[in-house]
């Protein structure tokens, strides 16, 4: 009897231990869709933090005033700061709890002074100061903090030649990026920003230009913007630094690429992060990816029914979400246009994800896994 109490024991023991190793074999993952009260014309979450122990996404609807800001409050959503435009792009914060938001509406800019690209400021009660109307500008799309302060990148849906970075002096703004500044590519067709990064204490942005396919990853070195040359994409989605290395993800609409998330390697080369899964074939927007120490995340979509979140190890890709599994979302959401998750962020031990698509009716989504 004493003998089957011990091995009792001690296979609970190792069970608590598996769970904690996060191993494979552990107590399974469950997801949960977080109810949500914004409109059902918002169809995106775009933005998303964890700062102050709150959670707090942006998120884009098809109508005015979508652009808005919410805040996780005991297992739903309060709002916490509302705009005039369609889009809250990105999301950042500074060591005093308050929060940097990037807003816009797309084309806003195509009628020449009009763009609706802002930036914004919110202190921890919900109070809004706007800090910057660029006008040639849609959206204000990126954001990153290098050397103490605020760079923030801007975007022109279809516009090529007009992305630029904007650093802010507090209170005034300087060109950071514009063709020729701090060498630029001058006559490039650039028409955004789409993602900043710090690696190496190297500022680093991923650019966009739908029209013309120059999604490049450019880095600042001795104050000078210098092309890495990044596999050919018409994006540059996500940047990580992973186990000491840069991972771009990138954009492939065409299907040029079995596995568009490339790791920079020390002799400047780019290379496949791990085997590609099959189901990422006709995926074509890796929107965002987090690193949480020895693993990486990954949001996958683009064509419906690709809608997923995937984990690297180091040695393999492993599925997370999508399909139903372990309690996520079926696929697709959507039956036309996109689906995307645009936004992971990792909050109090758990793993959050933002839903999006180009389309409505859809009402865009939260999920939260329990690891």
């Amino acid at each position: 009897m004493r003998t089957t109490t011990r091995l009792i024991f001690l296979l609970s023991v190792l069970a608590v231990m598996e769970f904690a190793s996060g191993e494979e074999g552990s107590v399974s993952p469950t997801w949960r869709k977080i109810p949500s009260n914004w409109a059902e014309t918002t169809n995106q979450v775009r933005a998303m933090i964890s700062t102050g122990g709150q959670l707090f996404v942006g998120t884009a609807g098809t109508v005015p005033d979508s652009a808005q800001v919410w805040k996780l409050v005991d297992g739903g959503w309060a709002k916490h700061a509302a705009f005039k435009a369609l889009k809250t792009l990105v999301l950042q914060t500074d060591g005093a709890g308050n929060l940097f938001a990037g807003t816009g509406t797309p084309h806003s800019a195509e009628n020449s002074g009009v763009g609706h690209a802002e930036v914004w400021m919110i202190d921890r009660q919900g109070k809004k100061k706007r800090l910057g109307a660029f006008s040639k500008q849609d959206m204000a799309y990126s954001m990153v903090w290098f050397q103490g302060k605020l760079h923030v990148g801007m975007m022109s849906e279809d516009i090529a030649g007009n992305a630029e970075i904007w650093r802010f002096d507090d209170p005034g703004w300087t060109t950071f990026a514009d063709h020729g500044i701090n060498r630029w590519p001058a006559g490039n067709s650039y028409a955004g920003v789409y993602e900043m990064w710090v690696h190496d204490e190297a500022l680093l942005a991923g650019t966009f230009s739908r029209t013309d396919g120059d999604g490049d990853v450019l880095k600042l070195t001795d104050g000078r913007w210098v092309d890495l040359h990044a596999p050919k994409s018409i994006l540059a989605l996500s940047f990580a630094s992973y186990r000491g290395q840069l991972v771009a993800a990138l954009s492939n609409s065409g299907g040029n690429h079995s596995n568009p998330v490339f790791v920079r390697h020390a002799d400047e080369t780019w290379q496949p992060l791990g085997t590609p899964p099959a189901q990422w074939k006709g995926a074509y927007i890796h929107n965002h990816m987090i690193v949480d120490g020895k693993e990486i995340y990954v949001g996958v979509g683009g064509t419906p029914g690709t809608l997923s979140v995937w984990k690297y190890d180091g040695a393999r890709w492993t599925k997370l979400a999508g399909d139903g599994l372990y309690g996520s979302w079926p696929d697709p959401l959507v039956t036309q246009g996109a689906e995307w998750v645009y936004r992971l962020t990792l909050h109090q031990g758990k793993l959050y994800v933002g839903l999006a698509s180009d389309r409505a009716p859809f009402q865009a989504q939260v999920w939260e896994l329990t690891r």
